[in-house]
């Protein structure tokens, strides 16, 4: 089974974390509603009945088994908004909604003297689609089955209990009316419009979260179209804000030139240079990907690309050095399979600190690196005409290579001025592939 990525685990621990604390809240507006449903439905009972009923008991019983519900609802809120929450909580949580589910029930049957086949005319028994509505804002389907489970074990095992101490029913006749006088079906109503309510609350969440994807999903595409898609992913994932603003680290820049470009176009039918150009583009962007790299941009005929964007590794240089290796040999091979002029390329490779990030505006925004390191390597890949090499790469480079002994061979050609540089840079060529 395929490693899971760790942002990807996170933001679910997150959204989990803010699903129980959303949960946490309805216990409490649940039970608060419930107890205020109760108390106002009351207020209807005739005047000069001051009879003490089971339902009466019932009532006192519901309002306290009520009480403590607020409380388990302000602990698991408490629980989750602290460093201290795990995963599990959730499940003892769901567990206690079902002991709430089974006390309250089973106090209602001690109390009214009736037998476990009278729970379905309990209030109660419509709590069961609000706490399973809770599953919905969660995100574990697991809990959602225990949950399921549970509720309907709390309601058989109150009654199996029950049923060990009393066979029939002891309460009048007209007390069993009153499960289903205006405030006993009032609680119901009320436990019905807490499920709606719940199962509102749950689609405007869905909903947000699937409109959220989808304008996500839309920018990566947008960001794909323009940009390389780890870079894309990089600007709209968890560190959006923070590759936005950009960060200085350590890099390998590699520029890419066709040689006499504009030699080679001249001679050249317009639709046979853009599917030249086209070929060559696809070599450049698939060795350079192949080899951990990126495409910043392609200018005309050259191409600036960089190793180590957005995570840096200790093998960013090797990576560049094979891959400028490796597109020489890409080339000698189109060159083999073309009978026109052959197509010549010049590439320069540096390694040292870039600042790289978004640059632009709300119009148009550009990912790029920056600094002396991307200059030093646009100088080397120039010189390459002058030094008639195909690759050069800098001292930098060779320092940081993790293991020459595998790198392509390369020679150093001594100390050198780069054109538009007063800095002296040691600079070495790289032998072409053999063919």
């Amino acid at each position: 089974m395929p490693a899971r990525d760790p942002q990807a685990v996170a933001m679910m621990q997150a959204a989990e974390v803010r699903a129980e604390q959303t949960v946490s809240v309805l216990r409490m507006v649940l039970a608060l509603v419930l107890a205020v449903t109760l108390v106002l439905a009351l207020g209807g009972r005739p005047e000069g009945d001051s009879r003490f009923s089971p339902i009466d008991i019932q009532v006192a019983f519901a309002l306290a088994t009520l009480g403590a519900y607020f409380l388990v609802g302000l602990v698991s809120l408490l629980a989750s908004r602290s460093r201290r929450y795990r995963p599990w909580m959730a499940w003892v949580f769901a567990a206690l909604d079902m002991a709430f589910l089974f006390f309250n029930t089973l106090t209602t049957i001690e109390n009214l003297g009736v037998t476990g086949n009278y729970v379905a005319a309990f209030p109660v028994a419509w709590l069961v689609p609000v706490l399973l509505v809770y599953g919905v804002l969660r995100y574990d389907p697991w809990l959602q089955v225990f949950t399921g489970v549970g509720v309907l074990a709390a309601l058989f095992a109150a009654g199996t209990v029950a049923a060990e101490f009393r066979t029939t029913a002891a309460v009048a006749p007209e007390h069993l009316d009153r499960l289903f006088d205006a405030p006993p079906n009032i609680v119901r109503f009320a436990m019905v419009a807490c499920a709606v309510l719940v199962l509102v609350l749950a689609v405007l969440r869905n909903r947000r979260r699937l409109l959220a994807a989808i304008e996500d999903a839309r920018s990566r595409a947008y960001l794909t179209r323009y940009l390389p898609p780890r870079i894309a992913e990089w600007l709209t994932g968890p560190e959006a804000a923070a590759a936005r603003a950009g960060r200085h680290q350590p890099v390998a820049v590699m520029f890419v030139d066709i040689r006499g470009f504009t030699r080679l176009a001249e001679g050249m039918d317009p639709g046979e240079l853009s599917t030249l150009l086209s070929r060559y583009r696809s070599h450049v962007s698939d060795t350079v990907d192949a080899h951990g790299g990126v495409v910043d941009k392609f200018i005309g005929d050259g191409a600036l690309c960089v190793f180590g964007v957005p995570n840096p590794s200790p093998q960013d240089a090797d990576h560049a050095l094979a891959c400028g290796h490796a597109l020489l040999a890409a080339v000698a091979d189109l060159n083999r399979r073309r009978d026109r002029q052959p197509v010549a390329i010049g590439i320069g490779v540096h390694y040292g600190d870039v600042w790289c990030g978004t640059i632009g505006d709300d119009r148009r925004v550009e990912f790029t690196v920056l600094g002396d390191t991307v200059n030093v390597a646009s100088r080397l890949e120039q010189a390459t005409k002058e030094q008639m090499r195909p690759m050069l790469i800098s001292r930098a480079v060779v320092d940081a290579l993790t293991d020459p002994g595998a790198a392509p061979p390369h020679v150093s050609l001594g100390r050198q001025v780069l054109r538009g540089r007063d800095e002296v840079v040691e600079v070495f060529a790289v032998a072409p592939p053999s063919t």
